[in-house]
């Protein structure tokens, strides 16, 4: 947060004493502007605030509902008025839209009831990032990239290794596949997605791309929570074109996601807590495709090998599986002993349902201490952990799980000189 303060006659005012108040957690700071009528403070919370100017032979200048967010700096010039300091010019700073101004980013900043009420791919917050322009999701091959749907995107045309995935400001990039190396998927304890695409500050390196940084919320003087519940299903959709060429039927999943967040003080205007939780449950009865023998190619096979063992356990592990579609010749190649062509037998895709499910808890915990208006203290950890069963199927009954844990702690030991 950064301004000039002027007079009527727009000479500086220096030696101004500058007030800038949380309207939510009732933190207070305070400077006074330089020789040349500058005031700033650095790391500002998000948030809304009020701004109080005063000067001795001035009227004082009061400003409310104005708006901090991610990785901007807002900029409120004032001049101030000749009068008594007990008479205060109030000016909403929501209203008046000359009173803010961002600094020369492109990108956009998605506030919390953005975020939670947007549709998110995957739940990932990230994803809003591509209603901006310039951001699409790549095509015409397999992105490798770590995160799931929701981060795979290119900004600019560059490659999607080369976004920067920040939490709370912090590096938040997988080290062996770039993308999200903690997934933060709960919408209802985002403060704010701040997304950078180009013409970001010297503070901010790495990056090709994008610049993309989740902001988690803080606890405040007042008890606020939500308690939610997401839910999905494919019940009411069609069968997709894919499926209809591929004889699959159709796919039914419910996507149930419970939880709650709960912020409040315990301590007023001093010491926060903020907590989380939710639980990721998606249960699916899903299609895997593979290659299997058609059923004139199971009843040549047994006419060539009437007594191999090998083949008998290959079907009775197959069962009534036959593939029809996307047929495929296979050529069987000479018999070694009598240098007869065996000619070819037909394997085709098949569609094999299994139940699958893709489950998980996801929970985080903050503590937000102001010790003095130049010392604060911040401590977050997030736990996020998910099975997918059966993550493959290679042949039926071979299948292959897939889970992870990720764990996340953060403390901040901050100081303002």
């Amino acid at each position: 947060m950064s301004g000039t303060v002027s007079d009527p006659s727009s000479a500086v005012v220096s030696g101004a004493g500058v007030a800038l108040t949380n309207t939510a957690t009732g933190v207070r700071r305070t400077t006074t502007t330089n020789e040349a009528g500058i005031y700033r403070f650095d790391a500002v919370d998000l948030g809304t605030y009020q701004l109080r100017i005063t000067h001795a032979g001035f009227k004082a200048f009061l400003a409310t509902e104005l708006g901090v967010e991610a990785n901007r700096t807002s900029i409120m010039d004032v001049r101030l008025e000749l009068g008594s300091e007990a008479i205060a010019v109030q000016v909403s700073a929501e209203a008046d839209a000359l009173a803010v101004r961002d600094g020369p980013l492109r990108g956009g900043n998605f506030l919390p009831r953005q975020v939670s009420q947007l549709p998110l791919t995957d739940l990932n917050p990230f994803s809003l990032a591509r209603t901006l322009p310039g951001v699409i999701r790549p095509s015409g091959g397999e992105v490798t990239e770590g995160g799931g749907e929701g981060v795979q995107f290119s900004v600019n045309g560059q490659r999607v290794r080369g976004n920067n995935f920040l939490l709370d400001g912090t590096d938040n990039n997988d080290i062996a596949f770039t993308g999200i190396a903690q997934p933060f998927n709960m919408a209802d304890a985002v403060e704010e997605v701040s997304v950078q695409t180009s013409n970001f500050s010297v503070e901010f390196g790495r990056a090709s791309g994008a610049v993309l940084n989740v902001v988690t919320k803080s606890g405040t003087n007042s008890v606020h929570g939500t308690l939610f519940w997401r839910y999905q299903s494919q019940r009411f959709d069609s069968v997709s074109n894919q499926d209809k060429l591929n004889g699959s039927p159709k796919s039914v999943f419910v996507h149930n996601v419970p939880g709650f967040t709960l912020g409040g003080p315990i301590r007023k205007d001093k010491t926060f807590f903020f907590a989380g939780f939710q639980q990721d449950t998606n249960r699916s009865t899903t299609n895997f495709r593979l290659v299997v023998p058609t059923s004139s190619a199971v009843d040549r096979l047994r006419a060539l090998f009437p007594s191999n063992p090998r083949l008998d356990l290959y079907l009775s592990t197959l069962g009534d599986l036959r593939g029809t579609a996307n047929q495929i010749s296979l050529p069987l190649g000479l018999d070694p002993q009598t240098g007869v062509d065996r000619g070819p037998v037909l394997f085709a895709t098949a569609p094999l349902a299994l139940p699958k499910t893709s489950e998980g808890p996801e929970w985080l915990i903050r503590f937000d201490h102001y010790r003095s208006e130049a010392h604060r203290l911040s401590a977050r950890y997030i736990y996020d952990s998910r099975l997918n069963s059966p993550n493959s199927v290679l042949f039926p009954g071979f299948i292959l799980d897939n889970g992870d844990r990720n764990r996340n702690f953060q403390f901040t030991d901050s100081y303002t000189f």
